[in-house]
């Protein structure tokens, strides 16, 4: 009898998972049902605004989107290109781009060509224009835009609407910028896979079945396909750098303190780990042109001695000394991922630049450490945040990671249902439940091994980290999840505060096929990913000091290799 009941209580708490799963699920379907139609009636006015438009002709259309920001932003001004005819081109591509990609969230119309016409109408009387003038750009999902949706992916959020402007945007709206729209963002602003269940699944440019990053992915798809010229995003663990080197575009992930945490997004759900600013471009000066518009009096570099940075400020490298890696504590790179590090460490010497072999600064124990404080509490945040929803990172893939057998994978979740733990929050509750004493200990260890890792580097006359950005070209959707830990290097630099520029290198080419010996699990995943690399973006990551963030820029410029967008 005992055992009978017990059957029956197991059978009845699945059944009603399955059933809660089900409403989300359909929750979810209606609201991306909703979405597709209004996007639709969009594409419609859009055509309606361009046969009442005197737009240029189809090939200088093309050269005015491939125009760098700054290039655009000097034209706008002298009069040269009309505010509303450029915003209304780009609204144009990022239509068409989002049907293929879906990779916009909200589109604001009306706002923006509005705030163009009016750009164009009071141009002669302007006596002060401002840095970002009638330059449009986008910004991610999260950052905070009065009167527009900030989900982070999570179905009870589908419609929160943000009461007033993040610093950020206030920043922008100051300096004449126009936001055309918000892009999509992976929930939470976890992982490397822009997919959540309110808006779904964004697809890379370069190839449909292959994902295009994190939290900055909807803006880096924007961004690489010409549909806006810049974006402005987050970085949480690494998702500027790999989202950056997936799409093919230049990325700025700015140091924690430079763009504090409360002036962009509203909800700080990281634990003890900074959450970054980040920038977009498909050219290599935009970063530097947007970057100089929301922090026009950067604080000081501290962290390296101050007679470099003047030099640096002022173009004279010989000084800076480069350490450079190619392998991670856990997998060794793609053979174009090296061979893009390659052409950047020759870009690097020829402009003068000291470059010098190094171990990877990241050692297994800090990568530990960086996932010990991110489930530190136990899972308490994720679980007041989800509230009862399912994340987007399924039980699937997590599982998939641990190892585990088709057979134990069935079991293990069936065992998680029965006792209502379908989400991740709840499995990192059971593997990672740690009191606050131990999270405060573990934010302690990280903040110690950040200074250890500057020590060394002082200690070893490194100014900066040259690496690549990600070790294989963009996985398959199917495939991000396992292989996440892919991104560790870039998550222990993204959790100790160290700002990254990513640079496009090239497209993979050669054949996978004798590419990586496969000897466990991880490698075992890493290899089919690659299998669909071929002429996908590759990038580098140039790592500098917290703080560093202009040197950074100005030193990615001599190393930097132009880029065509898509």
């Amino acid at each position: 009898v005992a055992v009978a009941s017990l059957a029956v209580a197991v059978s009845l708490r699945c059944a009603w998972v399955y059933v809660n799963r089900l409403v989300a699920r359909k929750e979810a379907l209606q609201f991306q049902h909703r979405k597709r139609g209004e996007k639709a009636r969009l594409a419609g006015r859009l055509l309606k605004l361009v046969e009442e438009t005197e737009l240029p002709p189809k090939e200088q259309q093309e050269e005015i989107l491939r125009l760098s920001p700054q290039e655009l932003s000097e034209k706008l001004k002298s009069g040269a290109l009309s505010c509303y005819t450029v915003c209304l081109l780009y609204l144009l591509r990022a239509s068409s781009v989002d049907e293929e990609t879906n990779s916009i969230t909200q589109f604001f119309l009306d706002e923006s060509l509005e705030l163009a016409k009016n750009l164009d109408a009071n141009r002669e009387s302007t006596t002060e224009f401002g840095k970002l003038w009638g330059v449009p750009l986008c910004i991610s999902e999260d950052i905070i835009k009065e009167g527009s949706v900030n989900s982070l992916g999570l179905l009870q959020f589908y419609n929160h609407k943000d009461p007033t402007d993040s610093h950020i945007v206030k920043k922008v709206r100051e300096q004449g910028g126009i936001i055309l729209f918000k892009t999509n963002v992976s929930q939470l602003l976890l992982g490397n896979n822009c997919f959540n269940p309110v808006y779904g699944q964004t697809a890379n440019i370069y190839n449909s079945n292959t994902v295009a990053g994190g939290s900055a992915g909807g803006a880096a798809v924007c961004v690489a396909s010409l549909s806006a010229p810049l974006a402005i995003c987050t970085d949480a663990l690494g998702s500027v750098v790999s989202s950056s080197h997936f799409c093919g575009v230049f990325g700025l992930r700015f140091s924690p303190a430079s763009i504090p945490l409360s002036s962009f997004v509203s909800k700080g759900h990281l634990n003890g780990l900074p959450l970054s600013c980040g920038l977009l471009s498909a050219h290599p000066d935009g970063l530097a042109f947007l970057s100089d518009a929301l922090q026009p009096n950067p604080p000081p570099c501290t962290a390296l001695p101050s007679t470099l940075v003047s030099e640096v400020a002022t173009g004279v490298v010989s000084s800076v000394r480069v350490g450079v890696y190619k392998a991670d504590c856990l997998f060794a790179p793609f053979k174009s991922c090296a061979d893009a590090l390659d052409t950047a460490i020759a870009r690097a010497k020829a402009a003068g630049i000291e470059v010098v072999e190094c171990d990877c600064p990241v050692s297994y124990p800090l990568m530990l450490v960086c996932y010990s404080v991110f489930g530190a509490d136990g899972g308490e945040l994720y679980s007041e945040l989800l509230n009862g929803q399912q994340v987007a990172a399924n039980l699937e893939d997590q599982l998939m990671v641990m190892g585990m057998s088709p057979l134990l994978r069935f079991a293990f979740k069936t065992l998680l249902m029965a006792v209502g733990a379908e989400r991740i929050a709840d499995v990192v509750s059971m593997f990672c439940a740690q009191s606050v004493r131990t999270y405060l200990e573990r934010i302690e260890e990280l903040d110690q091994m950040k200074q250890d890792l500057l020590t060394s580097m002082n200690e070893k006359n490194i100014h900066f980290f040259l690496c690549p950005a990600f070790p294989i070209p963009a996985p398959p959707a199917d495939l991000a999840g396992k292989v996440d830990a892919a991104n560790s290097h870039n998550r222990a630099f993204s959790a100790m505060g160290f700002p990254t520029v990513t640079l496009p290198m090239a497209l993979a080419k050669e054949d996978v096929s004798e590419s990586r010996e496969v000897a466990d699990f991880w490698d075992t995943a890493v290899a089919e990913a690659e299998a669909e690399a071929e002429g996908l973006p590759v990038g580098v990551q140039l790592v500098g000091v917290p703080g560093s963030d202009r040197l950074c820029l100005q030193l990615a410029r001599l190393i930097a290799t132009p880029t065509s967008a898509v």
